[in-house]
């Protein structure tokens, strides 16, 4: 956030990224412009594999167990 000087947001936000957008390891290549400087960043996203609501905040067991999987 620092970095472009923006405030940290009051709320959590979520954005979609299409799934054409991801790139498996080995893939690719992504070619770098000349003259332009890259900015990296990793992402991370959770399969959920089951429903849960109102969960205690000291409940890990039960919000790993519903993840189904991660990219």
């Amino acid at each position: 956030m620092a970095e472009l000087n923006h405030q940290r947001p009051k709320a959590p936000f979520f954005f979609l990224k299409p799934s054409s957008s991801i790139l498996s390891p080995g893939e690719g290549p992504v070619l770098k412009p000349r003259g332009v400087k890259l900015h990296y960043e990793v992402e991370l996203a959770l399969v959920m594999g089951k429903k849960i609501r109102d969960l205690e905040t000291e409940d890990e067991k039960t919000a790993l167990d519903a993840i189904a999987g991660m990219f």
